[in-house]
């Protein structure tokens, strides 16, 4: 499948969902840095995996990419404070993981296919 849009990639999917999950069931929070600070990060996924779509290098869409993966992570990290401080309740937390390592895992196939396609193009170049 040729994707020509971000919107059809599911990884930008999972993540967008991802997002109103947090935004849900932190809506009620009266710890405004802390919601800040991990909606702010989810956000982030689906936006920097939509940046990055429209880069004209592979080069600039893999650092967007990147940029994704370290918020899922960031996500990932602020899910076990959220448990601790009773912000979500544990299977919330464990959803909220699962999901994060999910996306993460997608972004990093997407990484890995897009590095062996340069590499790849590199190898089909005539040499000088």
């Amino acid at each position: 499948m040729n994707v020509t849009r971000f919107e059809e990639l599911h990884v930008w999917q999972r993540a967008q969902d991802l997002a109103v999950f947090v935004y849900d069931r932190l809506s009620d929070s009266k710890d405004f840095r802390f919601k800040s600070q991990i909606t702010a990060a989810c956000v982030s996924i689906s936006n920097n995996i939509a940046e990055g779509f429209e880069q004209p290098t592979t080069i600039n869409y893999l650092r967007y990419l990147n940029i994704a993966r370290n918020s899922s992570n960031e996500v990932r990290s602020m899910s076990y404070l959220a448990v601790r401080l009773n912000y979500l309740k544990d299977d919330e937390g464990v959803h909220l993981r699962t999901e994060c390592e999910a996306i993460s895992k997608m972004l990093r196939a997407m990484n890995e296919k897009l590095l062996a396609n340069i590499r790849q193009r590199n190898n089909k170049e005539p040499s000088s």
